[in-house]
């Protein structure tokens, strides 16, 4: 358990980080094009059309920064919190392990068990129903000391060795 839980808390790490490195230069991306486009955009009168597109542009670029920057914080904040809760719950299995060990353990032993014993059933069944066609079809009949199935012209039960002539 401890080293599945390693690997775990280790692909977590490294996929949310990767994840993270990733969402950090879209981040830097959108924050160099929104400096780049709030130095373009000098201050002008107030009613001009171009300062309007210009400060419009310049608050599309920010959103898109905004997103970059959720992306990123969740990013880091599950490669950071991903193998925590991994460690977590590798922790609390250990501490109730033994209970439930033993719980695992009972209900896989009751499982064979019943399996086992349906397996047997089933075998008797279908022999038991193969005897019956044989015998209906007078291919074997009873031994009337052992109750085993013989061919009808046996002198000696192969079963029990008795003599059924």
């Amino acid at each position: 358990m401890n080293k599945l839980a390693a690997a775990l808390a280790l692909m977590t790490f490294l996929i949310a980080g990767g994840w993270g490195l990733d969402g950090q230069a879209d981040y830097t991306l959108w924050k160099n094009r929104l400096d780049e486009q709030e130095s373009k955009c000098a201050p002008t009168t107030p009613g001009d059309i171009d300062s309007l597109t210009c400060n419009l542009e310049a608050i599309q670029l920010e959103s898109y920064q905004n997103q970059a920057k959720e992306t990123r914080n969740l990013s880091f904040a599950l490669a950071i919190g991903g193998p925590v809760v991994i460690w977590l719950f590798v922790l609390l299995w250990r501490a109730a392990s033994p209970k439930i060990r033993k719980e695992a353990i009972r209900g896989a032993k009751v499982g064979l068990i019943a399996v086992d014993e349906l397996s047997k059933r089933s075998t008797r069944a279908v022999g038991t129903m193969a005897k019956l066609s044989d015998s209906a079809q007078g291919r074997t009949r009873e031994c009337p000391f052992c109750a085993e199935m013989i061919k009808p012209h046996a002198k000696v039960c192969r079963h029990c060795g008795k003599d059924v002539a």
